[in-house]
């Protein structure tokens, strides 16, 4: 294995196994220690709130008491002649089952008729007791010893043998807000158990069906409730840590299970005057369930839920008998959480997701790698949303969190890996070629490359060629050292005017400079092409001053001042890599470049048209593109070896009035 690929096997092991290792593991301590439990419930009732409505038939309906009805009435809490007076006219309509979350501890008189106070509690009493498909709410002690506690009406207090009592109770999160439904509580004060109000008219409603709750097995672990199977979970499960439980749900002895508030947003709401007045109100209610509550704001019965944080209590129980009665008549089952070692691996196939999706991220456009993570996000929405419609609970935000900071944390290390990469790679392109076209190469890496080498490509550009005349006896007069240094001085000099230019240093060869004007770009236009002849001559001549300034130093420090012959050629030729898997360069081949040389080379001694030390000598081709912009001397057709004669030109200087524009002058 070469180390290239070791390498990026390295960085792939890094970016796809460690990065989403690592994130999962910090995701999972989050969630086990509890620590990102609001986020999660955040997310659950985001879910609940789609889900609503999708059990538009629902059979709860809700009376509720406002403040028109307590100024009607003109006192609060509403008599016992007045609740009775509303159970008579409701039990025409005909529904299955009531419910009343009032409290009707005590006798409560009509204004002004405190006489008949303890007769109207009797009558109230009796009625219930003569309706066994009505129920009435408590409120059982939280504790032993808790005086917090208000008992139902006192023969129901006496007497509760048709279960009409049921407990205000409702499983608060920390947060505040309802989303467990526990039907049966621990009465603290008679020691029994306790049925809380939703669960226990949802039993009455099912009554009526046939329908009635009972073991499942010997242990009575489960209950069966129609087609629907009640278990009882251990604690905690899904995102619930174990701080939001005591010690008997974690043990697994209270039967609970998530809300899905699929019943009705807002259930169907009658106020009270609405039912004592309004005879089309009460065809509502046939078969119904109807609870009876407080909607007044001056009287404080509301809880959170997923839909408000001011949700009346009596809703909540009436989500509670809606889950019920769908469960028992469908035989679906309580949302569920799935087991932690699946939620686990839920959790870690999402952060590997999010690796792959930042990792690969890197070598696409960023607007890609955001739409695939959006398109990522929707298919986990979905998938929440469609588990949650078939009774299991998805985790969320641990795979949310996953995928976001695996794609985030994969991205940077990529980068990073990349970056690197990139700048090793460039300060190597740039030892052989300039920065701009090295910039241009690795921007537009697939465009040029093929099998690992620069494709080649055929192109109309311009070469450059550079000698020194008598180099051979300068380089026999210095030392090693001495000629090395200045050698280097010059050709620095050299590439700085190239690169000003827009050029590239194909290569150096003893004192020899050939540079490059439009490769490895290839020019689809005239104008184009004549940029890059108009830019190499340019240089040409800023390659004649430098010179010009580095004799001056070398008399003054006592080394060889030479003189310099330039040739310069614009026309077809291919473009590419040359050599093997160990030795390879990229270069230009073609009679273009043949041609530059044999005019840079060609009548060496002759330097009559050279200015301040440097023979500029270009061809037809060069010379139409930079008409008006340099004074020119034709030197008529010249013989190059193996060429036909060839019509030559000596670049004397800048027209004055065309140096600012030839001086701006680059490549597209």
């Amino acid at each position: 294995m070469t180390r290239r690929l070791r390498a990026q096997w390295l960085h792939a092991a890094v970016a796809f196994v460690l990065v989403p290792a690592a994130v999962f593991a910090g995701v999972w301590a989050l969630r086990l220690g509890g620590k990102i439990f609001r986020l999660e419930t955040l997310a659950y009732d985001a879910v609940a709130r789609l889900q609503a409505g999708t059990n538009p038939a629902s059979p709860v309906v809700i009376v509720g008491i406002d403040e028109t009805d307590i100024r009607e009435l003109n006192q609060y809490p509403i008599s016992d002649k007045q609740m009775l007076a509303l159970l008579e006219r409701l039990a025409r309509a005909g529904p299955r089952t009531i419910g009343i979350d009032v409290y009707r501890d005590l006798p409560t008189p009509t204004r002004d008729h405190e006489a008949e106070m303890v007769a109207d509690y009797e009558r109230f009493n009796d009625y219930l007791l003569g309706h066994p498909g009505i129920a009435v709410v408590n409120r059982i002690p939280a504790f032993k010893g808790d005086p917090d506690y208000v008992l139902p009406p006192k023969k129901l207090a006496t007497d509760d043998s048709q279960r009409q009592a049921g407990a205000s109770a409702l499983a608060f999160d920390s947060d505040g807000v309802v989303r467990r439904a526990i039907p049966f509580w621990i009465d603290h004060r008679t020691g029994g158990n306790a049925v809380s109000l939703g669960s226990l008219l949802a039993l009455k409603h099912l009554e009526g069906e046939d329908i009635t709750l009972r073991p499942a097995g010997e242990d009575e672990s489960e209950l069966l409730l129609g087609q629907a199977n009640l278990s009882r979970p251990r604690m905690p499960v899904g995102f619930y840590p174990a701080s939001e439980f005591d010690a008997s749900e974690i043990a697994g002895e209270t039967f609970q299970w998530m809300i899905d508030f699929r019943g009705p947003e807002s259930p169907v709401t009658l106020t009270l005057r609405d039912v004592m007045r309004d005879p089309a109100s009460l065809a509502k209610l046939k078969d119904k369930l109807v609870i009876i509550g407080v909607t007044a704001k001056s009287i404080k019965d509301e809880v959170g839920s997923p839909f408000s944080p001011r949700t009346h209590g009596f809703v909540m129980h009436g989500y509670v008998a809606d889950q019920l009665i769908r469960w028992a008549r469908e035989g679906a089952v309580p949302p569920a959480f799935m087991p932690r070692r699946v939620e686990a691996m839920w959790t870690a196939a999402w952060a590997m997701i999010g690796a792959i999706t930042g990792g690969i991220g890197v070598a696409r456009s960023l607007w890609k790698m955001i739409l695939f993570v959006v398109l990522e996000l929707l298919v986990l929405v979905a998938a929440a949303l469609w588990a949650m419609h078939l009774g299991t609970i998805l985790p969320f935000v641990p795979p949310l969190l996953g995928l976001i900071a695996s794609v985030l944390l994969a991205l940077a290390y990529m980068s990073a890996v990349e970056r690197k990469d990139r700048k090793m790679v460039q300060q190597l392109i740039n030892m052989h070629i300039s920065r701009e076209v090295a910039e241009q190469l690795l921007e537009n890496q697939d465009a040029f490359s093929e099998g690992g080498k620069l494709a080649p490509q055929r192109m109309t550009a311009t070469v450059l060629f550079s000698d020194l005349m008598n180099f051979t006896p300068i380089a026999e007069r210095l030392d090693s050292t001495a000629l090395m240094n200045w050698l280097n001085d010059f050709f620095e000099q050299m590439t700085l005017c190239v690169e000003q230019c827009g050029g590239v240093v194909n290569k150096f060869n003893g004192d020899m400079v050939m540079a490059l004007f439009g490769p490895p770009q290839v020019r689809e236009k005239d104008e184009e092409v004549a940029s890059d002849a108009r830019n190499a001559v340019r240089c040409a001549v800023l390659m004649r001053r430098a010179l010009a300034k580095m004799n001056v130093t070398w008399e003054q420090q006592g080394l060889p001042t030479p003189l310099m012959r330039i040739g310069i050629y614009t026309g077809p030729l291919v473009a590419g890599s040359l050599g093997g898997k160990k030795r390879i360069e990229y270069t230009v081949i073609g009679d273009t470049v043949n041609t530059a040389s044999r005019l840079e080379s060609s009548n060496k001694e002759c330097m009559d048209d050279a200015v301040d030390g440097t023979r500029i000598i270009i061809g037809d081709t060069t010379c139409l593109a930079i008409e008006g912009r340099y004074h020119v001397k034709g030197l008529g057709e010249w013989e190059l070896k193996g060429k036909d004669p060839l019509r030559v030109h000596a670049v004397l200087g800048e027209v004055e009035n065309a140096a600012m524009q030839t001086s701006g002058e680059r490549g597209p």
